[in-house]
């Protein structure tokens, strides 16, 4: 498809510049830029929850699912959202699951960290940018 994007991302697979061949545009109801340090918070949130290590990607995608639940609660919906777990976390433990890693990285654990723990509480997300499909 030739298509790429600007920006990027510490999460491995989401910062590519690329747009894979496989992703199909039609499949997807809406995009928002999550920053690196609210993945990654999401991260270590679903890794306690689950007693196992997750991935990143799995950070990201379940801000996504904290995102649509908010979404859902603002226009009075109810409903399920059904998720996955994106990508195993063992392989990130030089790296996400290092604390000095996100020092070197100047990644404000602290504040992600609390923006989570209210969003998981129902508070809401901070409010997030959205992404364009055209963009791609």
């Amino acid at each position: 498809r030739g298509r790429t994007c600007s920006g990027g991302s510490r999460v491995e697979g989401i910062g590519r510049p690329r747009v894979e061949s496989s992703f199909i545009p039609t499949c997807v109801d809406a995009m928002v830029k999550v920053p690196d340090a609210l993945s990654l918070a999401a991260m270590r949130h679903v890794s306690r929850q689950l007693g196992r290590r997750v991935g990143g990607s799995t950070g990201t995608n379940f801000i996504g699912v904290l995102q649509a639940a908010q979404w859902m609660r603002e226009a009075g919906h109810q409903g399920s959202i059904v998720s996955i777990l994106c990508d195993a976390g063992e392989r990130y433990a030089q790296s996400y699951y290092d604390p000095a890693w996100y020092v070197r990285q100047g990644i404000d654990v602290d504040g992600a960290d609390a923006q989570l723990a209210a969003a998981v509480a129902g508070q809401g997300l901070p409010k997030l940018p959205w992404c364009s499909l055209e963009a791609l």
